[in-house]
């Protein structure tokens, strides 16, 4: 038998619990420490009334260590709550947002009363990723208000979209009724009313099952069991059993039947069961034409519907209708009643509430001492000696390295709550101030070395919190941080690094459930975003995981963002920039060359008027990619005093290795202010320029079937010499470019034909209503066929495509399961080729598993003119009006700039 490695839990040990317990361990621990020293261990002792200082302190400790969990994390006037410090319930982290088709079963289930049963399927007329919907009705629907149902159906699915799927059809299934027929011989002791209730529901639910909930009674040991509970998407209304949830039923067995009507206790003998309609007579099996279409078996309305002969003994027994009615609904209430529901899965668990209680507060242990001991409160007596007054320092300064340790616990406890919590905010000191509890404290402690230490220790309580982090990371299974990031710390502060890495923890039960999820498809407001965008987001600290131009950063300012290109090629020389040069030290001696330091400044996003037009670029209400990225570096700026003169400050374009002045000042404090404004604006502008759009293919295709696809035949120089007549479905595609292949490997197969206009044309008929044919025409056959003998199969290639409504072609698997996402590439680290590569690993890692991802990188001018596409086509889909032509046109715009790449 194979041993199984694991640590062994830590044995439990008593520890003393009260003064007394923890002066005789300590008197203990004196006595074997002290050997053959000379004590009595009495009160008289100096050392022994330090220990029963110090323990009674510890026991003290003890007690505020002693509270239950929830009391530290509780503050004053309000209850714990677990979000606070990353501890999200279960509701909120087992739970998933729908991915396969039992998921979206079980949430459409839950969410519509109407739905008895309800199938979702690949849409055999669509694009790959497009999904059927067939419902089944519940008895009590009306199927006069079809389209409602309908409607919060479609609703509800664009909510829980995932990436890469669309809602096709939705579907209705019809139900023929059947009647029941058969001679059922019961024993002497059946409750005849009783047992025709029981075939008719097995009747039902053979044909009919239906989804249902399980019957919370059955569940007591797994109401505990949240990963059994909670596994799938969030019921609002009950547990699903999972094995209602059955794939849809096309035949049906009267075997089955039977058996299942047998097994009911009461009946004896089955005889001449069989099911009729208006028609026909099924006696083996019913099979449906379609799953469109199914059967049921219901209790009929009345009594003299009912064609089934229930014998005990040889003689009919007569029931009473009313009473089998009774029963029957019984039997329903008891297997989907709403006693198998619940009102709210979050009150599933009780919460524990927590106390506040007030734990600050230190006072020495000196204050203890008797007063001949000259420590305590009351200060060291005036008429000591000099040398008494010493030792008593001296004691002091002894008890004091006790004081620190117990005062350092009492503030740790009273900081829990702070350390504890999923954001950036630090406990103020990790060494306590005991200025006010002990006499001559500014006499023990050296100032500046104390502040030294405190210093020291924010990046050690840092580190605290990070490893709290790391912790909640590994319970949730998440990255909050990534390694790389820290090379590209080119914006943030180590708090603000903490403060993102909070951010993430604090919101991951967001994004956690719905990391396929699309967008709704129904919605255009900024915050409906991809899951994959908003986990994105969170992990590279993007500020604006919304939808919203990236380009309105910049109007917010009244700013255009230009390209590097556009700035020197066509705007320079339009702006009023009093000189460029080359070089500095050509014009200026280094004395008048002065650097730029750091200096805090206020808030230049909120200032951003204040400066403005003390910059020449800004005044003219443009900013060029390079210097966004370069110019939040001061390094890159000078500020220059020609003799006499005021002072310049100017910028190195590195690009172009010329200095651009950027403002002339008359105090050299007023350009180093203004560039420490203009730097930290820039950095704010980088911050925000970085987003991400994904772009679904699927969506953008503007068919309504599949028969969308063709083939065209080129020569080596990308000439068409043959193509389809017309579109044809996926499978016949892909048929037809077999069918091609070997054609072209015998040109005897083509066929010559003389048209209407008296010319010759060539076609390859197919087993298809299509044929393949040659767009030239020959004035003869003979030329014709010269023409298929000089083909040469290796000189030729096949290309098959997706055809859209204005005959547009496109690669033949581009709205397949492709996803495209769309970034800015003008900011300092999305500029990065480095940090691009990570990024697009990251998305990879990240992205569904069926899903392709392509990267498109696009400088300002791009970005504009795919917003401005992106933005009308979200519009037109939300609104379903001009859709198509505006997914065309975006679509045209990535396969373009794809193929660029």
């Amino acid at each position: 038998m194979t041993e199984e490695i694991y640590i062994e839990k830590k044995a439990e040990t008593q520890e003393p619990s009260d003064y007394q317990e923890l002066r005789e361990a300590a008197l203990k621990t004196v006595r074997q420490l002290s050997g053959n020293l000379w004590t009595d261990y009495n009160d008289h002792d100096p050392g022994i009334t330090i220990m029963d200082a110090f323990n009674y302190a510890l026991t003290e400790l003890h007690y505020k260590l002693s509270f239950p969990v929830e009391d530290y994390l509780t503050n004053t006037g309000s209850n714990f709550n677990p979000n606070d410090f990353g501890l999200f319930l279960p509701v909120q982290v087992y739970s998933t947002a729908p991915v396969t088709t039992s998921d979206y079963c079980k949430l459409f289930f839950d969410r519509i009363p109407e739905i008895a049963n309800i199938w979702l399927r690949p849409s055999p007329h669509r694009l790959p990723g497009t999904l059927d919907i067939i419902v089944d009705l519940s008895p009590s629907a009306d199927p006069l208000k079809r389209s409602k149902t309908e409607a919060k159906i479609r609703k509800l699915y664009n909510e829980n979209r995932n990436l890469g799927e669309k809602l096709g059809q939705i579907l209705f299934r019809e139900k023929q009724e059947l009647e029941l027929w058969a001679e059922i011989h019961l024993t002497d002791d059946a409750n005849a009313d009783e047992i025709l209730a029981r075939i008719y529901f097995a009747c039902a639910g053979y044909f009919n099952s239906g989804i249902k909930y399980h019957n919370m009674h059955r569940l007591p040991e797994k109401e505990d069991d949240w990963s059994i509970l909670l596994d799938g998407p969030l019921m609002k209304n009950g547990i699903i059993d999972d094995n209602s949830v059955l794939p849809v039923k096309k035949t049906f067995y009267l075997s089955d039947l039977y058996s299942l009507i047998k097994e009911i206790k009461g009946i004896r003998v089955i005889e001449n069961i069989s099911l009729k309609n208006d028609s026909r007579t099924f006696a083996d099996e019913i099979t449906c034409p379609d799953i469109l279409h199914t059967c049921t078996v219901t209790l009929p309305a009345r009594r003299q519907d009912i064609q089934l002969l229930l014998l005990k003994n040889g003689k009919e027994v007569t029931v009473g209708f009313s009473e089998v009615q009774k029963y029957f609904k019984k039997l329903v209430i008891k297997e989907y009643g709403r006693q198998n529901q619940f009102a709210d899965p979050g009150k599933m668990q009780v919460l524990p509430q927590g106390k506040y209680v007030d734990f600050s507060g230190y006072d020495s242990i000196q204050n203890d001492f008797p007063d001949f001991y000259g420590i305590n409160n009351k200060g060291i007596p005036s008429y000591y000696s000099d040398d008494r007054k010493a030792k008593a320092k001296q004691l002091k300064g002894y008890l004091l390295l006790f004081d620190f340790v117990l005062a350092g616990s009492m503030q740790e406890i009273n900081q829990l709550r702070d350390l504890l919590q999923a954001n950036a905010h630090l406990p103020a000191e990790i060494l306590p101030d005991l200025g006010s509890t002990i006499a001559h404290y500014a006499e023990l402690v050296d100032a500046g070395k104390k502040n030294t230490a405190i210093e020291q220790s924010k990046p050690f309580r840092a580190g605290v919190k990070n490893q709290l982090f790391d912790l909640l990371d590994a319970l949730y299974g998440e990255k909050s941080t990534l390694r790389f990031l820290s090379d590209f710390d080119v914006y943030h502060d180590p708090l603000k690094q903490l403060e993102q890495r909070a951010s993430f923890i604090r919101n991951e039960h967001r994004f956690m459930p719905a990391r396929a999820r699309g967008i709704n498809l129904q919605s255009s407001q900024p915050n409906d975003v991809p899951g994959i965008k908003q986990w994105f987001a969170a992990v590279l600290g993007l500020p604006r995981a919304l939808e919203l131009p990236v380009t309105n950063v910049f109007s917010e300012y009244s700013l255009r963002l230009l390209s590097d290109q556009e700035y020197y090629k066509d705007m320079r020389g339009l702006l009023n920039i009093d000189f460029i040069m080359d070089k500095l030290d050509s014009n200026f001696d280094k004395e008048n060359i002065f650097d730029v330091p750091a200096k805090e400044v206020e808030n230049p996003k909120d200032n951003y008027l204040g400066f403005r037009h003390k910059i020449y670029l800004l005044h003219h209400d443009i900013i060029f990619e390079s210097f966004l990225r370069n110019g939040i570096d001061l390094r890159n700026y000078k500020i220059l005093r020609p003799a006499g003169n005021d002072f310049i400050l100017t910028y190195h374009a590195c690009e172009q290795e010329e200095w651009i002045a950027l403002g002339k000042f008359e105090k050299h404090d007023e350009a180093i202010e203004t560039a420490n404004q203009l730097q930290q604006f820039l950095i704010e502008l980088n911050l925000q320029s970085e987003n991400i759009y994904l772009v679904e293919h699927l969506l953008l295709d503007t068919n309504a079937d599949d028969r969308c696809y063709t083939l065209q035949i080129c020569d080596a120089d990308g000439k068409v010499q043959f193509s389809l007549l017309s579109p044809v479905s996926r499978k016949e595609i892909e048929q037809l470019n077999e069918t091609a292949r070997e054609a072209l490997t015998n040109p005897r197969v083509f066929e010559i034909r003389e048209s209407e206009s008296h010319n010759f044309l060539i076609l390859l008929e197919t087993e298809g209503p299509d044929a393949i044919y040659c767009p030239q025409r020959f004035d003869s056959p003979e030329e014709a066929r010269l023409f298929l003998e000089n083909l040469k199969p290796g000189q030729f290639s096949i290309h098959r495509y997706c055809v859209q409504d204005d005959d547009a072609l496109f690669p033949y698997d581009f709205m397949d399961f492709n996803l495209t996402a769309v970034l800015p590439d003008w900011s300092v680290r999305f500029h990065n080729t480095k940090f691009r590569a990570w990024c697009e690993e990251l998305l990879e890692e990240r992205r569904p598993a069926y899903l392709n991802i392509n990267f498109l990188w696009l400088n300002a001018t791009e970005i504009r003119q795919f917003e401005k596409l992106y933005f009308a086509w979200r519009t037109a889909l939300e609104n379903n009006t001009g859709n198509k032509a505006k997914s065309l046109v975006l679509a045209r715009f990535i396969h373009h700039h794809l193929n660029k790449t």
